[in-house]
């Protein structure tokens, strides 16, 4: 589907077409998001976090790669960016295909509303699902109000790629030894509540700083220094909750419809995501002068810890 989508992006010339691109590219990730989590679930066995905690170094290095790569494709043309997303995919589609094993898939007996039915359902799950949202909430901040901050404070057009430089080395060099570290010292679920609250937390440099920082401040690098710290705890809370929330998601739901419950998750997470975006970003613009320019940073430090 995402091959089609690309294609579709590097061939069309009107708005449907454009428009069923975006559609298709939806569709895509809402069909691999949970079916590649399921699928590391059932071939990790016993160290499933620690297979996550790979397949984020990888997720960290593509956010690394991927920019760089796109920026000069822009300089040839958007089309270049399109028609290369879609030989990779191409090639990636391939790959699993000859190098994957086969699993045979055990047929539901319920159906898909019957599998709904048994999701939410659960309250357990349902319960999880709700305190585990507040993750993508706090998430999705790394790309959008952390870069808007490092550039306000600091009037310098490369102090968004200080933030995801940061971000990306931590991610890449500390997230195995991170889950390593934690698994040897506390429970999985004990490591998910410090990662959020870690993650929480990491906002109080910004809550603490952020009125007393003009924009832009004569000594523009240390005006970032509120920022790095930011992202250093954030990422770090980040790779503590992710892997052992991903392990324990399917233990309160259901191994067997993990699919399901996964594609459940990220639904609700998506919406809890769109909702804590709205609002920070409606606190960022009614906040604006220094008086209350610590009120949508103190938002987001209670969203992780409560």
């Amino acid at each position: 589907v995402m091959v089609v989508a690309f294609g579709l992006f590097g061939f069309a010339t009107s708005l449907p077409g454009l428009v069923a691109a975006v559609v298709l590219t939806g569709l895509a990730g809402a069909l691999f998001n949970p079916a590649v989590r399921t699928y590391l679930m059932h071939e990790a066995g016993e160290h499933r976090a620690e297979a996550f905690s790979v397949f984020n170094v990888f997720q960290h290095a593509g956010t690394l790669v991927g920019p760089v790569l796109g920026a000069a494709l822009l300089a040839i043309d958007f089309r270049a960016v399109a028609l290369v997303a879609c030989l990779a995919f191409a090639v990636l589609t391939a790959a699993q295909v000859l190098v994957l094993p086969h699993r045979e898939v055990e047929p539901q007996r319920g159906g898909v509303l019957g599998s709904w039915r048994e999701v939410v359902g659960n309250r357990r799950f349902l319960g999880f699902t709700l305190a585990l949202s507040a993750y993508f909430g706090l998430y999705n901040q790394l790309y959008l109000t952390l870069p808007l901050e490092a550039q306000r404070v600091s009037g310098l057009t490369w102090a968004i790629a200080v933030v995801f430089g940061v971000s990306t080395v931590i991610g890449v060099a500390g997230q195995v030894r991170i889950t390593n570290w934690c698994r040897a010292r506390w429970s999985s679920g004990f490591s998910v509540i410090v990662g959020l609250s870690c993650m929480g937390l990491s906002f109080v440099p910004l809550v603490l700083g952020a009125p007393l920082l003009e924009a832009p401040a004569d000594a523009a690098p240390l005006a970032l220094v509120p920022v790095v710290v930011t992202t250093v705890l954030f990422t770090v809370g980040q790779a503590i909750t992710n892997p052992f929330a991903m392990e324990l998601l399917p233990q309160v739901g259901s191994e067997r419809l993990a699919g399901t419950y996964y594609g459940f998750y990220y639904l609700v997470s998506s919406l809890v995501a769109a909702g804590v975006g709205w609002l920070v970003g409606a606190l960022l613009d009614a906040c604006a002068g220094p008086e209350l320019r610590w009120l949508p940073w103190l938002a987001l430090c209670s969203s992780g810890t409560s």
